[in-house]
């Protein structure tokens, strides 16, 4: 992860460590050594530090991968916050000294405490993190307080996404629930038992929640909890999209006849109605622009 405009990236590895690298130093010997990382699935040596390209490193209380890392936004980008696999709570660290500040962490044991994921409001004066069983938590990070719990799911929640002060959640009851982040309100339900997500996206400027199904990504109107379309991402570079209404566009010039397209009499697939086909609808889908049409 880094910040605009800064002079270190940082990264987390599998061993556990969290290492600042200085994006100011000589790019060869900096890109060298992360080569060498790779290759060896370890964390760089002490030569990189001598070069001056690792500006610190840092150790989780205990040895696991780091799950996920991200730079708190805010006027200075002065938290980085980490979470890992096998540890309770999310890390709260110094990212120019890499001291651990804080750890936002509550009672309940591994089902509330093992943290899976975690995103954060435009401002980063909240994050949202994702228990592996528990459901997700709404935290103020400067207090580090837990402010209230995302309940709302039946059973176990399996991915979370936030943008602006909206947070957006899959269920393995086969919901996606739309959130503002203060308060914990769910504002709009989406999906159902035929749209069981397994990831989800938020994009607030387009007004679309996406989730990701087996073998198709739905895009929704948060304004409107209408679904607007649905993606498919195909064997041998082949991808189709299809709206509600029956309009559909498919690369290969449309030949993509296993799809089936919503029809008043059921589902149909779409070589029977080349009629409804309407080239460019992939990147009018894609550009926001069929939400109020």
């Amino acid at each position: 992860t880094v910040a605009p405009g800064a002079e270190a990236v940082y990264a987390g590895y599998q061993e556990g460590s969290l290492v600042a690298w200085d994006l100011v130093g000589d790019p060869a010997a900096r890109l060298a050594s992360e080569a060498a990382s790779q290759a060896t699935d370890e964390t760089p040596q002490d030569e990189a530090s001598r070069n001056g390209q690792e500006r610190f490193r840092a150790r989780h209380r205990r040895r696991g991968p780091v799950s996920r890392l991200r730079l708190l936004p805010g006027s200075d980008y002065s938290r980085l916050l980490s979470s890992q696999l096998n540890e309770l709570g999310v890390n709260v660290w110094d990212p120019e000294q890499g001291t651990q500040l804080q750890k936002l962490d509550r009672a309940g044991g591994a089902e509330a405490g093992l943290i899976r994921s975690f995103d954060f409001d435009a401002g980063g004066r909240r994050i949202v993190t994702l228990p592996r069983l528990a459901p997700p938590g709404v935290w103020d990070v400067a207090e580090g307080r837990l402010l209230t719990d995302l309940e709302g799911h039946e059973g176990k929640v399996l991915d979370l996404a936030c943008d602006g002060g909206h947070a957006v959640t899959a269920g393995a009851d086969g919901t996606v629930h739309l959130w503002k982040i203060a308060g914990g309100e769910v504002l709009r339900s989406f999906g159902g038992a035929d749209t069981s997500a397994r990831a989800v996206a938020l994009d607030a400027s387009l007004q679309v929640v996406a989730a990701a199904l087996d073998g198709a990504i739905v895009l929704w109107d948060q304004s409107t909890g209408d679904e607007l379309a649905r993606l498919y991402s195909l064997a041998g570079d082949r991808w189709a999209v299809t709206t509600a209404d029956g309009r559909w566009d498919a690369s290969h010039d449309g030949d993509i006849p296993e799809l089936p397209m919503a029809t008043a009499r059921g589902y149909a697939p779409l070589s029977d109605h080349p009629d409804r086909r309407r080239p460019g609808l992939l990147g009018r889908v894609l550009g926001g622009r069929l939400a109020g049409e």
